[in-house]
């Protein structure tokens, strides 16, 4: 999404029981339907609207926090000795990220290019390639099942679940293989979390759901509600 459709989002516009967002007035003057991943329809359920009805705050406090996300980004790989990073990241502008999205919906989904267009609202094709940086390595999963110890991470948070050997039948250095990557990331951590309960997630990897539960605490990995997951399931 653009920056002005971020900002300008009302709670009124969003369904949570259909995942979904109403946009009103965008860049080229119609407004569209986009659906929400499951991340962000957790977050923004977890959130609740502001007392002006918005879903997120002012323009300027959004802002604000892209400069200090970027900044820090910068200043991490900067402390790290990675100068390279550092000089590429300075300049990094927010709507960068919408280039991301949409490269990343080809690259890890398999929605159509018209599905696609539907959602970053590009009324051309022409405008969608623009908007389009594909990356040979990102494409390697969709052609064919890689061997389990390239994309242990990647089982967890869904991206090729399906191509993947069942958890039972990993072996167990495996298992421990997995649980160190996602020990070791927040990111990997919040999406595993996100995708089943912490318990199911344990048995898959042979470990307590105490140990989740302390990695997440250390990471400062939010988990879902209690009861988020019977909702879900009686949904």
């Amino acid at each position: 999404m653009r920056f002005g459709e971020i900002t300008r989002m009302s709670w009124r516009d969003v369904d949570l029981t259909k995942s979904v967002v109403r946009l009103r007035d965008t860049k080229n003057g119609d407004d569209r339907t986009v659906p929400l991943s499951g991340a962000m329809n957790l977050l923004i359920r977890n959130l609740g609207p502001m007392a002006d009805g918005a879903v997120w705050g002012s323009e300027q406090a959004v802002r604000s926090a892209w400069r200090r996300t970027r900044d820090n980004a910068v200043a991490a790989a900067e402390a790290a000795g990675d100068g390279a990073l550092a000089a590429s990241m300075a300049d990094l502008r927010f709507h960068d990220l919408r280039h991301e999205a949409t490269s990343r919906l080809f690259e890890d989904t398999e929605l159509s290019m018209m599905e696609i267009a539907m959602i970053t609202g590009h009324k051309t094709l022409a405008m969608l390639r623009h908007y389009t940086h594909l990356r040979a390595h990102r494409l390697v999963g969709k052609m064919g099942p890689m061997p389990d110890a390239l994309h242990l991470a990647e089982v967890v948070t869904g991206v090729i679940e399906n191509r993947a050997l069942p958890m039972s039948d990993w072996k167990e250095s495996e298992r421990r293989g997995q649980w160190k990557l996602l020990s070791g990331s927040a990111a990997l951590l919040r999406a595993a979390v996100c995708s089943k309960p912490i318990r199911a997630i344990a048995g898959d990897l042979g470990i307590s759901d105490a140990t989740i539960h302390k990695a997440c605490a250390r990471l400062g990995v939010d988990k879902p509600p209690q009861g988020y997951w019977l909702r879900s399931s009686a949904a």
